[in-house]
Order: structure tokens, then sequence, then C-alpha cells
């Protein structure tokens, strides 16, 4: 069986094929692995369902990554136990912060790769500059391809001009009067 046309093959197929697609789910004008053919939507759909419903029944477990990458559970709020924090008429004026703060130099000790907000400022700001110097770089390389272009263009029409001039002369000064010379023979013979 072909798989364009779903026509059974024979040696003299491709002659008689009509060379539009036949779809084997639905038997309409696509191709069989169509994203739109309606029997493949409802059979990913249909998929998409049964896996959600193994997982939470626990037949399937998820992997290693699927588990990383899955949003964590929102936590239950007992307001019993935890009560609401106090809402304040001005939040800018604290007189002190009711959290602990810690200084750079104990993150460092915890996480080496941390860096503090002043570095990552000045990286951030390092980074426009690098790429402007790039730009730069690539700018002034362009402008002296463009240079160099422009001055072997000139030499060019500088040789051509002179080719012209040469060509010119030769036809004025030995091909004109060779072929009146020629011309003058014929008369005389």
């Amino acid at each position: 069986m072909r798989r364009i046309c779903l026509s059974d093959y024979n040696p003299k197929h491709n002659e008689s094929c009509s060379k539009i697609y036949r779809c084997t789910q639905c038997h309409l004008d696509h191709f069989s692995l169509d994203a739109d053919c309606k029997v493949i939507k409802q059979y990913c759909n249909n998929l998409n369902r049964a896996v959600k419903q193994a997982t939470e029944e626990g037949t399937i477990k998820p992997t290693v990554t699927e588990a990383l990458h899955a949003p964590a559970p929102r936590p239950i709020i007992n307001n019993q136990v935890f009560s609401p924090l106090p809402i304040s008429s001005s939040h800018s004026s604290l007189k002190h912060l009711p959290w602990k703060t810690t200084n750079s130099s104990s993150l460092s000790q915890h996480h080496p790769t941390d860096i503090s907000n002043q570095q990552l400022f000045e990286k951030i700001c390092a980074h426009p500059e690098e790429k402007s110097k790039l730009v730069d770089t690539r700018r002034q390389k362009i402008e002296n391809e463009v240079e160099s272009n422009r001055n072997l263009f000139e030499s060019l029409r500088q040789n051509l001009s002179s080719t012209i001039r040469l060509l010119n002369s030769l036809i004025t000064e030995l091909v004109s009067p060779m072929s009146k010379a020629i011309s003058n023979l014929d008369e005389k013979s």
C-alpha cells in the first residue's frame, strides 16, 4: 500500500497515482499523521487524559525529571495556627525589620557561586558595553572592506577606461587605415 494515496502498489502505480494524500484514520485529504486530523487529536486527548488519570491513581509514577519540573503543591494555611500579618498604613516606614538580615560575606560562605547585588549590577552594566564594542569592531571591519572595495572599483574603472582608450586608438590608427587600404586594393584589381 502506498503511503500517499493508500492505493495498492503495483509496478505501474506511479503512472496512475493521483498523488493526493489520503489519511488512514479518517480517509480525508491529508497526511496520516497530520496534527489537524480529528482522529489524531482525539487520540492525543484520550491518551493525555489516561496518563493523567493513571498518574493520579498511582499506576504510573513520574520520572525524576518530571517530578522536579512539576509544580509544588500549594500549602494549606491554617489561620488559627498562623494569624495573618497586620497591615500597616505606611509600608515604607518600618522601624525594624521582622526578618533576619544577613551580610554578603555570610552568603558567600554558604554558596560560593553567589555574587552580591553590586557585582551582578556591574556585570549587567558591562554586558551592553561589551556588545557595543563588538558591534563597533564589526562596523569598523565592514567600513574597511567597503573602502577597500571602493578603491578596487576605482582601480578597475581606471583600467577599463585606459583599455577603452587603447582600443579606440588601435581602431582609428591601425584598423581604419588597413580597411581603407584593402578597399583600395579591391578597386585596383
